[in-house]
């Protein structure tokens, strides 16, 4: 008997789920709980399993699997009936037994609670798009709202294979009209997330599925073959849950539509946290009213849209925990245009293609003597005051940039602030390198990291010399010199350089991708700062110290060699295979016919999702195709 095509719904008798539920009673245990109730069809168990979340800080209770048996109409009223029966005849013999009278009383609301039986029966199709057209009272740019529509669903779960679409809405802010339709479970046998939609069992009761009249309107009302549909959250999660139902009910209309994430319009940042960037906190942080706990379409829709005229409108770009709105006249720091890369769509800055490559030039290892001394900071302290005291050192001379930086900050309008519990400690510079705090309850604090810093400075000796031979050869060395680029649209600030040399002072490593090429973000910060000359990144590198890991500091220079290609070198570049890509390409090419248990056989040091991965690679860098359907296909290899 197989009901739901949801794998994770189990099946058992109605004889034995009254055993389990001890007619009806809810029960929990510590490891596992259970929900138990019942349907106009059901009985139903839905269990959870328990997880540790935010790094095991937190517990949450999952949805794992129904357990559903099928009603009568009869068995399940004979057994509270049988119970009540027992129950009144203790009381008889013990009119006083007030724990008989609970249990009496338990069961007689037990059996009021029953929904009245229905004979389940796959729900039927109909047309209910006139009925399910909501006026929205809200006035949109009607010109930008042309283009656009929103799709918001609301489902059964995160899985868009297993778990049900519960509805669908689709908004026009230009006709300010929303399709807000409400689907029937054909997957699973219940409702299990009505606390976030507040959508219910009863809510679904006696609705239709779409049928291929009602999709044809929809897709002619909203002209959704001519425009852009938003959604909002991970990619394709809308748009696949929807596509899947059609699918599903042989309708036609969804497959080759156009969908825009409204997400992609947020700037991301170096302070982004858990869940900054949800609907609801973004809303809050542009001042959008209407934010409901409980979500429902119509609402979602709308929210969706006010969020993307204001994106539109504000073009924002976030700096630190800060969003602001863009101004063309603003140059752009090459930090905040690599943590914005929608500002490419706001002005006129090219998009460069450039690739480093990774030379190591010197290598300091600190002594283990200095190393029992050096103490970890959680915080980039440390690499704060060594950089300064590595200029002062050098006799590097400061550039004044501040009047610059501050009238260009100014172009700038702040929209909104994200709140976040990382505290910036205020410090200044001394011409020493040191640092001194500005906070009396920061003093002790600055303290140790100075006297780090000092045993560090005895060691920077070799690392000193070696720049002024080698690097920066009988030239001024400036401090925070700033580079504007050709057309003046983007700045960068080099933490030293000269006439014929950038060196860039990091306590992050010039991470390197599986081709030899520089971490793309650090390479084009360098690019903007070199202007053609001499580039070298210095690495100060502290780690180990936790259990058995020993404790170590190296300083390591290296020189980066960049090029800047056309789109079509640079794609040719990065597309290029590792060693273990071209093992598997190799293979797929003289095995077109190939499945992933042919590819498990033959790479058998690799798991089936190493594979996958592997495979994902050689289809994105186009260098394989799979032709056919999900079960039977084959490869083809392009050159």
């Amino acid at each position: 008997m197989k009901l739901f095509s949801d794998s994770r719904v189990k099946y058992i008798s109605l004889d034995d789920y009254i055993k389990i539920t001890d007619s009806f009673s809810i029960q929990y245990s510590i490891n596992e709980n259970a929900e138990y109730y019942m349907t106009e069809s059901f009985g139903i168990i839905v269990k959870y399993k328990t997880v540790f979340t935010n790094f095991g800080m937190d517990i949450d209770d999952r949805f794992d699997y129904f357990v559903i048996a099928l009603r009568d109409g009869k068995t399940e009223y004979e057994a509270i009936n049988k119970r009540i029966a027992k129950y009144k005849k203790q009381l008889e013999n013990n009119p006083n037994d007030n724990k008989v009278k609970n249990a009496l009383r338990k069961y007689k609301k037990a059996i009021l609670k029953i929904p009245e039986y229905k004979p389940y029966s796959p729900a039927e199709s109909g047309d209910c798009f006139q009925k399910s057209l909501i006026d929205v009272e809200y006035e949109s740019n009607n010109d930008f709202a042309k283009n656009y529509v929103v799709l918001d669903v609301e489902t059964n779960g995160l899985s868009k294979k297993k778990d049900d679409l519960l509805s669908i809405s689709i908004y026009d802010p230009y006709k300010k009209v929303c399709y807000n339709r409400f689907l029937p479970l054909d997957m699973q046998p219940s409702v299990k997330t009505t606390h976030i939609n507040g959508i219910s069992d009863f809510v679904l009761r006696s609705r239709v599925h779409i049928n291929q009249e009602e999709a044809n309107k929809i897709v002619d009302f909203f002209d959704l073959n001519n425009k852009t549909l938003l959604v909002y959250g991970p990619d394709d999660f809308d748009s696949s849950f929807v596509q899947n139902y059609f699918q599903r009910h042989g309708l036609t209309g969804f497959e080759n539509l156009k969908f825009e994430n409204i997400k992609r319009h947020i700037p991301s940042g170096v302070f982004e946290l858990a869940g900054s960037a949800s609907k609801d906190n973004m809303c809050k942080l542009f001042k959008i009213e209407g934010v409901e706990e409980v979500h429902s379409g119509i609402n979602d829709c709308l929210l969706e849209w006010k969020l993307f005229e204001k994106f539109i409108e504000y073009k924002p770009i976030r700096i630190g925990n800060s969003y602001f709105k863009f101004n063309e006249n603003y140059v752009v720091p090459i930090t905040v245009l690599l943590n914005n890369p929608k500002i490419y769509q706001y002005t006129d800055i090219p998009i460069r293609y450039v690739l480093g490559v990774v030379k190591p030039v010197f290598c300091h290892e600190v002594s283990k003597k200095t190393l029992k001394k050096i103490k970890r900071f959680d915080t980039n302290i440390t690499g704060i005051s060594l950089e300064n005291i590595i200029f002062a050192s050098l006799g590097a001379v400061e550039q004044n940039n501040y009047l610059f930086l501050y009238k260009n900050k100014m172009q700038l309008e702040k929209i909104a602030t994200i709140e976040t519990n990382i505290q910036e400690i205020p410090i200044v510079t001394n011409k020493d390198g040191l640092v001194e705090a500005l906070d009396d309850k920061d003093k002790e604090y600055i303290k140790e990291v100075n006297y780090v810093a000092l045993i560090i400075k005895d060691e920077l000796k070799s690392t000193l010399k070696f720049i002024k031979n080698n690097i920066f050869v009988n030239e001024k060395i400036l401090s925070q010199e700033l580079v504007l680029s050709e057309n003046k649209k983007v700045l960068a600030l080099c933490d030293l350089s000269s006439e014929t040399a950038v060196m860039e002072i990091k306590t992050v490593s010039p991470a390197v991708n599986k081709l030899g090429y520089l971490d793309s973000k650090i390479a084009y910060q360098l690019f903007y700062q070199a202007k053609a000359r001499e580039t070298y990144y210095l690495h100060i590198n502290i780690g180990g110290g936790f259990g058995d890991l020993p404790q170590y500091c190296r300083i390591n220079i290296s020189k980066i060699e960049l090029n800047e290609y056309s789109k079509e070198e640079y794609t040719k570049m990065i597309c290029k295979l590792t060693y273990e890509e071209d093992a598997f390409f190799q293979f797929i090419k003289n095995n077109p016919n190939c499945q992933y248990r042919d590819l498990e056989q033959a790479f058998k040091n690799c798991s089936l999702k190493t594979i996958k991965n592997i495979i994902k690679t050689l289809e994105k860098k186009k260098h394989i195709v799979r032709v056919g359907s999900k079960r039977f296909y084959h490869w083809e290899y392009l050159d």
